[in-house]
This record gives structure tokens, C-alpha cells and sequence, in this order.
């Protein structure tokens, strides 16, 4: 295999401080959105408010690994989309991505902003307390918490569709489009995989029919 051959296969995937930012990410967050549903229903009590602070320093740290994330994109350029299905699924995965990104950038920000208006600092691990982003504030904090839910289950419905999409690229169109952000994995792009050519005879015992041909018309002389 050329050296562009494999440069071009290699670009097929993402890196590994990318992957590992996203799969990171993506277990926060399904941790999280089943706590914040879940402890919303609760009465006020101690527990309700240490699932509270649970979700926060998630939330904060989601906050923080997306901005390293998007660092990580300035300096390492993502891979090319696969070569494969119309453009319009290419535009729509882009939105889509966009969009996820936005989520775990805002939901957290109004999450922070919503704590510091109803009066309860963040501390982060109980170790490290953030500002208040604003003042006390009993009717921002109450419409912070609307904005806060909705864009809660926002998230649910990019995230099943981007989670649907996954899966149907994997095991529908076979495209190893997946493969591409699984740890461990180096996939290849279908429109650029390897093909040997008649150049490479010695490639797992793949020669060339002709040379092959030629050696026996040889041998026939020599017999003769």
C-alpha cells in the first residue's frame, strides 16, 4: 500500500483525544438526563438537594469538556465525511452536530445561571466554588428553570435522532460510518478502501495472472 493510500485511509477516523472527548461526553450526559428527570419530582429534602448538586458539577463538567473538545477540533481537523448518500444527508448531519454542541454548551450555562438566581452557589466537588452569574432573582430563576427543562428534552429528541442515524449508517447502509468514532477501531471510507493493483505482487500471495502465465509459457520451453 502507497504512503497517500494509507494517509488518506488514516483520515477516515477520528483521533483518539477526540474520541475519548466524545464518548466522555456522551456517558455524562446520559447520566445526567435521567437524574435531572428524575430528581425534579422529588420533595425538598437533603437528598434532593445532593442529586441537585450531582447534576451541576455534571453539567459543569460537560461545560468543560465540550470547550476542550471544540479546542481539540481547532487543532486537530476532524475527518472528512464519508463519500457516501446524497448531500442533503450530509447537510442535516452537520445541523445536527451543530446542535449537539450547542446543547452541551447552553444547558449547563443556564443551569449555572438558574442555580445562582435562585440563591444556591455551585461548588464543584465541594471543593471549588464558581460565581454567582447573577443575583439573587426568584422570577429569572424561574424562567431559567422553563428554558432549562426545554431545552432538556430538546436534548432527548437530537439525541435519539442522532443516536437513530448512528445506527442506521452502521447497520443499514453498512457504511462504517460508526466505526469511525468507536475506541480501538481504524475504519476504511468504502469510495477510497484499498485495492490491490497489478503493481503489488507480493501482497498476501496476490501475484500478477500474467506474470504467472508468462513463468509457465517459460517452463514449456525449457521442457521442450
Amino acid at each position: 500500500m502507497g504512503a497517500n493510500t494509507a494517509t488518506r485511509l488514516r483520515s477516515t477516523s477520528y483521533s483518539w483525544p477526540a474520541k475519548g472527548f466524545h464518548w466522555l461526553i456522551a456517558l455524562l450526559i446520559l447520566c445526567t438526563l435521567p437524574l435531572g428527570f428524575y430528581m425534579v419530582e422529588l420533595p425538598l429534602a437533603p437528598q434532593k438537594l445532593k442529586l441537585f448538586n450531582y447534576h451541576k458539577w455534571i453539567g459543569i463538567t460537560v461545560l468543560a469538556l465540550t470547550a476542550l473538545r471544540l479546542l481539540w477540533r481547532l487543532i486537530a481537523r476532524p475527518p472528512s465525511p464519508i463519500g457516501s448518500g446524497p448531500r442533503w444527508q450530509h447537510v442535516l448531519a452537520a445541523i445536527a452536530h451543530a446542535t449537539l454542541y450547542l446543547f452541551t454548551i447552553v444547558m449547563p450555562i443556564t443551569g449555572w445561571v438558574m442555580s445562582s438566581a435562585y440563591g444556591f452557589p455551585t461548588v464543584l466537588f465541594t471543593v471549588i466554588q464558581l460565581p454567582d452569574l447573577v443575583g439573587k432573582n426568584k422570577a429569572l430563576g424561574d424562567l431559567l428553570r422553563t428554558v432549562h427543562d426545554g431545552l432538556a428534552w430538546g436534548l432527548v429528541v437530537v439525541l435519539s435522532i442522532h443516536i437513530v442515524a448512528a445506527l442506521w449508517h452502521q447497520f443499514i447502509l453498512r457504511d462504517n460510518v460508526l466505526g469511525r468514532m468507536l475506541l480501538g477501531q481504524s475504519p476504511l471510507d468504502p469510495a477510497i478502501r484499498y485495492e490491490p493493483d497489478q503493481r503489488d505482487t507480493n501482497i498476501k500471495g496476490l501475484g500478477n495472472p500474467r506474470d504467472d502465465k508468462g513463468e509457465r509459457n517459460s517452463n514449456r520451453v525449457d521442457n521442450d
